[in-house]
């Protein structure tokens, strides 16, 4: 193979690797609450790794809002018992804002049909007095939890550990259709969830077309 060639699949292949890689998740309605898992299939929690660091993991909440509704609260539960992996975060979003809250509101107990307990370790909710509007109402907003990890944690330990159950994510959800309900939804993995793996990127595509330039050149 002609060492050109060679340098350049090094170097576009270490970019393809320093690109972020991203999970999504559904939700279902939790145990308690009114009957409203019909903006189940609305809600989105997209979970990304950060380029160029190991330590900061962002988690991206979505409502394509068919009914009605507005993500209100965001809560996070480490089941791990190796020890804390969630050490603290940062919110930013599109349209919504959101603070630092584990006040009366913090969910704890059972949460799920089976019982386990889910006991939150950190919380957002939507700021007061500003109606849905602070919230993920529309499928124009989204609310982005940056998420700093104890050290030697990484983006994969967080996806296995929410594969596995140890790290869950729970959201309170208000202004439900017509009648204003209010419900809780957790974290689930969707049937037709795929391995983590890249987001698309031109490096991606790039070290491609070079596959293809040595494929053509052997010839």
């Amino acid at each position: 193979m002609n060492r050109g060639i060679i340098g350049a699949l090094g170097v576009v292949a270490a970019a393809s690797c320093a690109a972020g890689e991203s999970f999504s998740f559904g939700f279902a309605q939790s145990a308690s609450g009114p009957s409203a898992s019909s903006v189940a299939s609305q809600l989105n929690l997209r979970v990304s790794s950060v380029q160029g660091t190991s330590s900061l993991v962002d988690f991206t909440f979505t409502n394509s809002a068919e009914t009605a509704s507005s993500i209100s609260s965001v809560f996070f539960a480490n089941d791990d018992t190796e020890g804390r992996m969630l050490l603290g975060a940062l919110v930013s979003g599109d349209g919504t804002d959101f603070q630092f809250g584990l006040g009366s509101t913090l969910p704890s107990g059972p949460a799920l049909a089976s019982g386990d307990p889910f006991n939150a370790v950190l919380g957002f909710q939507a700021k007061d007095g500003e109606g849905t509007e602070a919230g993920v109402d529309s499928a124009a907003d989204s609310l982005t939890v940056r998420v700093f990890l104890a050290a030697g944690y990484s983006f994969r330990t967080v996806i296995d550990r929410m594969l596995e159950g140890d790290l869950r994510v729970q959201i309170g959800v208000d202004s439900i259709g017509e009648a204003g309900l209010s419900a809780s939804y957790l974290n689930v993995v969707p049937m037709s969830a795929n391995p983590v793996v890249p987001v698309p990127t031109a490096a991606g595509l790039a070290l491609a077309g070079l596959a293809g330039v040595v494929t053509r050149r052997r010839r």
